[in-house]
């Protein structure tokens, strides 16, 4: 391609000289073909003019005049030629000067043409060397592509494995639980039929500790009561002691006021938030001292008190679904909605990581507490399958009770948006209550 374009100029140049040539050419051959035949036919001219009767001196005469005439044609000729040479020369000049300045002129621009022609031809090879690359990144990225998509199928292979033993392994923690849960109430009616506190009464606060809590767990709060009533004696800097036993104190002021005795259940709440407080000075990070003591300030209807250990005990646990929970509670029922529904969102988030990790040991709670959030996010249906799955695994009736106070409590709100789906579930927990 690049030789035939290069010989464009010159041929280019050709067709122009014999353009510019041709019609002075045909002008020259015809001029001499002229000239050439004009004797002929002044000789031609003059035989028919030649008078054969006429005396001979006429003859001579006319013989005379005719070579005169012929000489003077010749002199005419030679003349005339002498001016279509000169004419020729002046042509062949002008023309050769004319050719000289074309043929400079045809060259710079062929040596342009050339010089835009190896550029081009350079691009040319530098686009084939970019189509080349990126053919070969092309393949490498297809290559990658299909490694990514297998490592994809692999590890969403990995992730169904996974979901399946993980529900395998909470099915056996929760089954473990419950049995546990079982063989606890076994071992608190067994507890029952001992005989009193006093009987129970361990010199090792850790053994009071653990009866005292499966006493409080199984509803015998009285007589949990005076176990780690006990217990502080023997170790008041105990602070999970004094914990428990506020714990105890609150449950039974709450089963006081729902039996109509309201005066017996103040009673008791202010023992509960006296022994709450001394376990959080004895340890400020007792999660299990700060929302319960917030969960009494708000019964008392204190409500900025009880955001304050609410809060607290999230700062403590920041993960911890059932402070989490509360907080989001109460900002409910306060009017600060939009608050409340960030802080249940986290709450579902934190209940969902303990039940994934196996760390819940009481997976009931955890259920309680993604069906809170469910409810309160507007998921009425998903959050009444969840507190089916938490009604079945509750071990004990006792602890409806916070769950129930819980709900009634945000239904009550006058602040903050009806609740779609409560009385439902209000009434599932009712009915398992009884």
């Amino acid at each position: 391609m690049q030789s035939n374009t290069a010989q464009l100029p010159a041929n280019k140049q050709s067709a122009l000289s014999w353009s510019t040539v041709k019609p002075f050419a045909w002008a020259a051959v015809a001029l001499v073909f002229l000239l050439i035949l004009l004797p002929y036919l002044m000789q031609f001219v003059a035989f028919l003019r030649y008078d054969t009767g006429s005396s001979i001196a006429d003859q001579v005469k006319q013989q005379a005049d005719q070579t005169q005439n012929l000489l003077n044609l010749l002199n005419t000729f030679a003349a005339i030629m002498g001016v279509v040479f000169a004419v020729f020369a002046a042509i062949t000049v002008a023309l050769g000067l004319y050719g000289f300045s074309t043929n400079n002129g045809f060259r710079d621009l062929e040596k342009d043409w050339q010089e835009r022609l190896n550029e081009l031809a350079q691009k040319s090879a530098a686009i084939a060397t970019l189509e080349e690359a990126m053919k070969q990144r092309n393949e490498i990225i297809a290559t990658l592509v299909a490694e990514m998509q297998e490592k994809s199928e692999q590890l969403k292979q990995l992730q169904e494995e996974s979901s399946d033993l993980r529900d395998q392994l909470r099915k056996s923690v929760t089954s473990a639980q419950a049995s546990l849960d079982k063989e606890l109430e076994e071992v608190s009616a067994v507890i029952r039929h001992l005989g009193t506190a006093h009987d129970l009464i361990s010199s090792d606060p850790s053994i009071n500790l653990k009866l005292g809590r499966i006493l409080n767990n199984g509803g015998e709060y009285t007589r949990a009561i005076e176990l780690l009533e006990a217990t502080v004696l023997i170790d008041p800097d105990f602070p999970e002691v004094h914990g428990q036993l506020g714990l105890a104190y609150r449950r039974r002021g709450d089963q006081y006021n729902s039996a109509g005795n309201k005066q017996k259940g103040e009673e008791d709440y202010n023992r509960a938030i006296e022994e709450l407080k001394r376990a959080i000075q004895q340890d400020p990070h007792d999660i299990e001292a700060l929302s319960p003591l917030g969960g009494l300030y708000r019964r008392r209807g204190d409500y900025k008190q009880a955001m304050k250990y609410y809060q607290q005990a999230v700062d403590v646990a920041p993960e911890s679904s059932y402070a989490l929970g509360n907080v989001a509670s109460l900002a409910w029922y306060i009017g600060e909605e939009e608050f409340a529904r960030k802080m249940f969102e986290r709450t579902e988030k934190a209940a969902r990581k303990r039940l994934d990790t196996l760390e819940s040991l009481d997976p009931y709670w955890d259920y309680f507490d993604i069906g809170l959030a469910q409810l309160m996010l507007g998921k009425p249906e998903a959050a009444k399958e969840t507190y089916k799955i938490a009604i079945e695994l509750t071990p004990s009736r006792v602890h409806f009770d916070s769950v129930l106070h819980n709900l009634l409590l945000l239904k009550s709100s006058k602040d903050s948006s009806p609740i779609a789906g409560i009385d439902e579930i209000i009434k599932m927990l009712e009915k398992a209550r009884r």
